[in-house]
């Protein structure tokens, strides 16, 4: 496989993910006057978390398949390493953004009953994702965090089951299959009244979202390079040349919904620069806003949300487009900057230190167990 400086494509393309998801949320405040082309460039952003997806199923392969023969207890040791990895800065989140924004009802919520202890329990046991009033109305941005931790627990049984490319391939031809049937009879069932917090739920939770994962997953295949990777079934290609003509021709989002296409765009470019770290993307100011990425995804709401209260979302007088871009520049570059330092101490202070004691929690578990 190709390597940048030690996977730092990877790290780049996290840079990327994290930029793109700010530049969305950015342009939801403030003076709005911006042209069409650019309004929908903007609300595009918001596939930045697709890209995270692609690169976390990358990384979980890569590292779980470094493990697997040289620890006693993979599966155990995974699943600590990754709720150390996630879960102490997303507890941080749970008390600030309660702080924060109180328990009152919200957008999220359907403007119905505020925040309950049950939607707060759910957040902590990263169960919210399978409540339609709860997966994004506690922290904001909550839905990507409950749908990776959810994730997670497939992987043992995933790379398992999904030994090479070609298998990779078919895996997500048949996640592909499984999320339209599912989206269908979901849309069907709706248990809930609000039927637009019912649909934005069907495109949030995990069964739309795994397609993405699937292609993470045949990335780290491709780029392992091996026959079995790249000589993909026959069949196999001619059942997605079919779907995709007909999504084509149908004009039906359904059938391969916009994540998902962008999905395999992102695993494109992943490939690229696996091979050719252009300096444009993999660089170290791009690389160490990605190193940080999942303190900024949590920071920059809050970021967001004070510059808005301190009249700072507008410093140029809105009075027409080229004001609300030159706004909009000026909020994204604070933004950013703010937040990657913010995010900078967080990591430092929380998500390594938090990483170390997982670590030495498995590191002392498998002493015991070689003693024994």
């Amino acid at each position: 496989m190709a390597q940048a400086g030690k996977l730092g494509y990877v790290d780049a393309l996290r840079g990327l993910a994290i930029l793109a998801v700010v530049l969305v949320h950015c342009g939801q405040y403030g003076s709005n006057a911006y042209p069409s082309a650019i309004s929908t460039i903007l609300a595009k952003g918001q596939m930045g978390v697709q890209l995270f997806y692609v690169m976390s199923a990358l990384t979980l392969f890569l590292s779980y398949e470094r493990r697997l023969t040289k620890e006693l207890h993979p599966d155990r040791n995974f699943f600590i390493r990754r709720f150390f990895r996630i879960a102490p800065m997303y507890y941080l989140g749970i008390l600030y953004y309660l702080w924060q924004n109180g328990r009152g009802p919200n957008f999220w919520t359907g403007f119905g009953p505020g925040i309950t202890d049950a939607n707060i329990a759910a957040n902590f046991t990263f169960l919210h994702g399978f409540n339609p009033y709860w997966f994004n109305s506690l922290v904001p941005g909550g839905w990507s965090i409950a749908v990776e931790m959810c994730f997670y627990l497939l992987i043992p049984f995933l790379f398992r089951w999904v030994r090479d490319g070609r298998a990779a391939f078919r895996a997500f031809l048949v996640v592909v299959l499984l999320r339209l049937v599912m989206h269908v009879a979901m849309l069907k069932l709706q248990p809930i009244d609000n039927t637009w917090l019912w649909r934005e739920f069907l495109y949030y939770y995990l069964p739309s979202q795994l397609p993405v994962f699937m292609l993470g997953i045949l990335l780290h295949y491709v780029l392992r390079g091996r026959p079995e990777d790249h000589g993909m079934r026959p069949l196999d290609l001619f059942a997605f040349a079919g779907l995709l003509i007909l999504h084509l021709a149908t004009g039906r989002e359904v059938l391969i919904p916009p994540h998902v296409l962008f999905g395999i765009a992102f695993v494109l470019l992943a490939w690229i620069l696996a091979n050719k770290p252009f300096r444009l993307v993999v660089n170290p100011v791009v690389r160490h806003i990605g190193m940080v990425s999942f303190s900024l995804y949590l920071v920059h709401f809050a970021v967001l949300h004070w510059m808005d209260r301190l009249g700072l979302a507008d410093p140029i007088a809105p009075t027409g487009t080229g004001a609300s871009l030159a706004n909009f520049a000026v909020r994204y570059g604070l933004v950013v900057a703010v937040g990657t330092a913010i995010s900078t101490v967080l990591y430092h202070t929380v998500e390594v230190p938090m990483q170390r004691v997982g670590q030495r929690l498995i590191d002392r578990w498998e002493k015991d167990r070689k003693r024994s």
